[in-house]
């Protein structure tokens, strides 16, 4: 008997342990996290990214308006759980010269700044404890002048933020900070996820990110990833292209006619070129802006037939070519001549290639912001292309872009007054004197010898 009794005790045994080993785990979960140290904190802030074209200028006062939306209490979306929750006012972050350029996201054609707002929450704004969950988006046209200039173009972002703060009350075993007590509200956790791509495209990502002003600490980022991206594209847009100070782009040609005065000022040498607007600006369609030929005296031409071009048409200061963004061009220039634009926008970028042409020496210098230049050339009867690794590297520049104020680049052709096989051409008559002396040598000498020969017969 003892021994059939012993196989039910133990099985119940060991029935109790399994349940033990089982739900033990749940009732600790069902517990909750235990006390809770107050200096963890958790803050959310908004991040401004505002993308310009390279060497845009940010204006001295851009500012930019977020509204901070409720969306439910304790899941709760009745107008009584609403009523409850705490209103805020419009978040504003302004570029004031404060903002910080993001040396990692600034690459190539893309300058890009930051800067982040204060805390958005704070515990004494909730009346009790709960989960107070807000929509965080931006307000389109805040930045006034890009609405009455069109020389310059905003655009604001689409995304949406979902915002949850965790408010708890201090109990009696929590670390309670001094000034504070038990039952004091604090912030427990905030949860923020982003809900729409920016720019937007109405879809719902609901991706996680983290709000923590100034980032979380790594290597990556300096500030929170509730991030609002605008962008800013600037155009010089002038009225006159006979008016310097309208250019945005220019491409002159001047003819060095050589030591000897053999180059041609007349001759017209064939240029490929493509402007491409920057990768900032969104356009539905290419830009197409107009480009002019100005005289050696600076007056538009009102004929482009000789420079090779077929005019798109013509207003009151002279015939002119449509460039569209991207598409290259054909055109040709001669001595004292100039292609102009006057509206192409900042951190637009350009590319030209000159014909090689027979006898001249191909050279250029390149002028960024009217202060920086690089130069570069070939050999004689070479075709000369820029952008080049001199010029990049003079420059301190990716690419060719057009500045804020004076971008050109002037090329120059030499006559090469260098005969073949050294000779030099100033000495010409010199050495004609001695062809002619050497066959007046040889001359004598033929008729002295057949002289000497026809005695000896």
């Amino acid at each position: 008997m003892l021994k059939r009794t012993k196989k039910p005790l133990l099985a119940i045994v060991l029935t109790l342990a399994l349940c033990f080993g089982v739900f033990t785990p749940m009732t600790a979960l069902a517990t909750g996290p235990g006390p809770i140290d107050p200096t963890d904190v958790s803050e959310a802030a908004i991040t401004k990214l505002l993308e310009v074209p390279f060497g845009t200028e940010v204006p001295a006062t851009m500012s930019f308006e977020f509204e901070i939306d409720k969306v439910s209490l304790n899941g709760g979306t009745a107008t009584a759980d609403l009523a409850d929750m705490p209103s805020y006012q419009t978040v504003t972050i302004d570029f004031d010269g404060s903002q910080t350029k993001d040396a990692t996201l600034s690459t190539g054609g893309l300058d890009v700044w930051y800067i982040e707002s204060g805390s958005l929450f704070d515990a004494g704004d909730f009346p009790y404890a709960g989960i107070f969950t807000y929509l965080i988006t931006e307000t389109a046209g805040t930045y006034t002048d890009s609405v009455s200039d069109p020389t310059e173009k905003t655009t604001y972002s689409e995304a949406e933020y979902e915002i949850s703060i965790y408010v708890r009350e201090y109990a009696v075993g929590d670390t309670i900070p001094a000034g504070k007590s038990a039952g004091d509200l604090y912030i427990y956790a905030i949860g923020a996820f982003k809900l729409t791509e920016d720019p937007g495209d109405g879809s719902t990502v609901k991706v996680k990110i983290d709000p923590t002003p100034g980032g979380d600490g790594g290597t990556t980022t300096d500030y929170s990833q509730m991030i609002f991206i605008n962008s800013y594209v600037k155009t010089n847009d002038g009225t006159d292209p006979e008016d310097p100070d309208d250019w945005t782009l220019s491409v002159s040609k001047t003819v060095d006619v050589g030591t000897e005065g053999l180059g041609s000022v007349n001759k017209y040498f064939d240029y490929e070129m493509t402007v491409t607007q920057p990768t900032v600006l969104v356009t539905t369609a290419p830009l197409v802006w107009k480009a002019y030929i100005l005289d050696s005296s600076g007056d538009a031409l009102a004929d482009l037939t000789d420079n090779g071009v077929t005019a798109s048409g013509s207003d009151g200061f002279g015939e002119y070519l449509n460039v569209t963004s991207g598409a290259m061009f054909e055109f040709s220039l001669k001595h004292g001549e100039r292609l102009v634009f006057i509206d192409t926008p900042v951190g637009t970028t350009y590319a030209i290639e000159e014909a090689g042409a027979a006898s001249y020496v191909p050279s250029v210098e390149v002028v960024y912001d009217s202060t920086t230049s690089g130069t570069d050339s070939d050999v004689s009867g070479s075709p000369l292309e820029i952008p080049s690794a001199a010029i990049l590297t003079a420059l301190g520049h990716d690419d060719l872009y057009v500045s804020e104020e004076g971008t050109s680049a002037d090329f120059t052709n030499t006559f090469d007054t260098t005969p073949p096989a050294g000779l030099n051409i100033s000495n010409l008559s010199f050495y004609i004197l001695i062809l002619v002396g050497a066959v007046g040598f040889g001359l004598f000498m033929f008729i002295k010898n057949r002289r000497k020969n026809s005695y000896n017969v």
